[in-house]
């Protein structure tokens, strides 16, 4: 019995350090995609080029823009590495029974739809960000070319490539239906890193309703863009 305790404990020990990365790269990206939204969502405001001007202010950053967007990429690469090793380590696995206490409150694996599909909607986001950055952020969409003049300055036109793109009933239909798997995932996400950092013994309960209502939040906070845009609001 000692031998095999000896044998699993490094394995026991590899796989809790991996969820607690995997949990750190996960939140570090979620910081991102808050104040991502929230940029986003000065396009619903009434002041002009307000978006634009912030977007041009976060280029304008120089050396802690580029720091930042390479603690990004780091977080991402790793957060991706992780999650396909964790989840090819649950599928070899998956024959042997899961551990529960008698309580049930050591029952850390349990199966559920979003738990099951976080490395589909995961793959599906992968794909969607890389489509995003492609058109977005290094200007190779249709309307690339568009600048504004703020302050004796041209600056990127964002909010009319915006504008643009979300009036086109595909774009803005695509865009909405990407919240579902954000939403998903960010759920389970959420969830997950709680319980991987320890922070979910403070009152397991309270946090698994705040990772529901910031998943929640997130994804009807990018859903309402397209919807506002389409409908006429901007």
């Amino acid at each position: 019995m000692s031998n095999l305790v000896k044998e699993l404990t490094p394995t026991a020990s590899s796989s809790i350090i991996q969820k607690i990365i995997l949990a750190i790269s996960g939140l570090v990206l979620i910081a991102f995609i808050i104040f991502h939204l929230l940029g986003n969502l000065t396009i619903l405001g009434n002041s002009a080029n307000f978006l634009n001007v912030y977007a041009d202010r976060l280029e304008r950053l120089g050396i802690w823009r580029q720091t930042l967007e390479i603690v990004l990429a780091i977080a991402f690469v790793v957060h991706i590495f992780y999650a396909i090793t964790i989840a090819r380590t649950n599928n070899l696995a998956r024959s042997e029974p899961y551990y529960q206490q008698p309580n049930g409150v050591g029952n850390l694996w349990r199966s559920s739809f979003v738990a099951r599909s976080s490395i589909y909607t995961g793959l599906l986001l992968l794909l969607f960000i890389l489509i995003h950055v492609k058109t977005m952020m290094l200007g190779m969409g249709t309307s690339a070319g568009y600048t504004i003049e703020v302050d004796g300055r041209s600056i990127r036109d964002l909010e009319r490539s915006i504008t643009e793109m979300f009036g086109r009933p595909i774009d803005a239909i695509c865009y909405i239906l990407m919240t579902i798997p954000l939403g998903l995932h960010l759920r389970h996400g959420l969830k997950s890193a709680w319980q991987s950092l320890g922070i979910n013994i403070i009152n397991d309960g309270l946090f698994d309703r705040a990772s529901l209502v910031i998943a929640i939040g997130i994804s009807m906070g990018f859903a309402v863009i397209p919807i506002w845009i389409y409908l006429g609001g901007n």
